[in-house]
C-alpha cells in the first residue's frame, strides 16, 4: 500500500537489500536516505487490477469481472510508449497466478515484442536498474521529492510518544 513503518528502508538495507519496488512517488528510480534504491511502481502497470476477480459484489454494478485481454495489452503498450517518450522507467509487475495462464501469456509475448521493436530501450532486471542508478545517480532525493514530502508529513502528524 506504500505505507512503510518508520525507517523501514534502514531495516531493508541492514538485511542486505539494495533495492525495492514497492512504492510510487516518481516515474524514475530514486534513492532513500539509506541509499536503498526505489524502483517506483504504478497500479496501472500491474496485472492484478486487470485480472483479479471481484467476486461479490461486482463493482461497478453490471461491469464484467475482468478486463478484456485486448484492452489490457492496449493499455500496457500506451503506457510503455508514453514512458519511452519521456525517458521514464517502465516497470510491469506480473504474477504467475494472474498472467501466467495459457490464455494470457500471449499478452506478455505481444508486449515484449512491442518493447523489443525499439532500439533505444533497455530491458533489464530490477537489480540491473538499481546498480545503474547507484552508479549514475548516487545522490539523495531533493527535499521536494514526494518521498521526503510524505516523510515530513508523517513526522509532523505523528502522535507524541
Amino acid at each position: 500500500m506504500g505505507n512503510w513503518p518508520d525507517q523501514f528502508d534502514r531495516l531493508l538495507k541492514e538485511a542486505g537489500f539494495l533495492w525495492s519496488a514497492t512504492l510510487n512517488g516518481d516515474d524514475v528510480p530514486y534513492m532513500h536516505p539509506t541509499s536503498l534504491v526505489e524502483i517506483p511502481i504504478h497500479l496501472e502497470l500491474e496485472d492484478r487490477p486487470y485480472f483479479q476477480f471481484n467476486f461479490t459484489p461486482a463493482f461497478p454494478k453490471g461491469q464484467s469481472r475482468i478486463a478484456s485481454y485486448e484492452s489490457v495489452l492496449s493499455n500496457w503498450i500506451a503506457e510503455f510508449d508514453a514512458y519511452r517518450k519521456f525517458g521514464a522507467c517502465f516497470v510491469l509487475q506480473l504474477r504467475p497466478e494472474m498472467t501466467g495462464t495459457p490464455g494470457r501469456i500471449f499478452l506478455v509475448e505481444a508486449f515484449i515484442k512491442h518493447v523489443l521493436s525499439f532500439d533505444d530501450v533497455w530491458l533489464a532486471t530490477a537489480a540491473e536498474v538499481a546498480a545503474w542508478h547507484l552508479a549514475n545517480n548516487a545522490h539523495a532525493t531533493s527535499a521536494d521529492h514526494p518521498l521526503n514530502v510524505f516523510d515530513a508529513y508523517q513526522r509532523e502528524h505523528r502522535a507524541p510518544p
